[in-house]
């Protein structure tokens, strides 16, 4: 999340707070999280608090049957928090799948890569 925020925001319990001030969703956006189970604590408070954020429509993608933060899945189990579990990618896959930073559109979901 470091990119999308303008400077540092510091520790401590107002830090996830911070970091949703600092987004500043101010007409619908959308949050796609990837790899969710891969999350620290502190990004997954923070998307929690998005969560909550009435201008804010948050999708997490994860391994299915992987464990989510704390923060992030007691969202879900009280039906705040859209989740979507994507089974492991096999290798064969993995090579002919979009790669960050390629000319291409990635046109099709097939999966997260483990």
């Amino acid at each position: 999340m470091a990119p999308l925020l303008a400077g540092p925001v510091g520790d401590g319990p107002d830090a996830a707070r911070s970091v949703v001030a600092a987004l500043r969703p101010s007409s619908a956006t959308a949050f796609l999280v990837d790899d969710a189970e891969l999350l620290d604590a502190g990004s997954a408070s923070a998307i929690a608090h998005l969560v909550g954020h009435p201008e804010a429509f948050v999708l997490v993608a994860s391994l299915a049957g992987g464990p989510l933060p704390v923060a992030l899945a007691a969202r879900w189990r009280d039906g705040d928090l859209v989740r979507l579990d994507l089974p492991a990618l096999d290798a064969a896959t993995r090579g002919s799948s979009w790669r960050p930073g390629s000319r291409g559109r990635s046109t099709e979901a097939r999966g997260s890569p483990s």
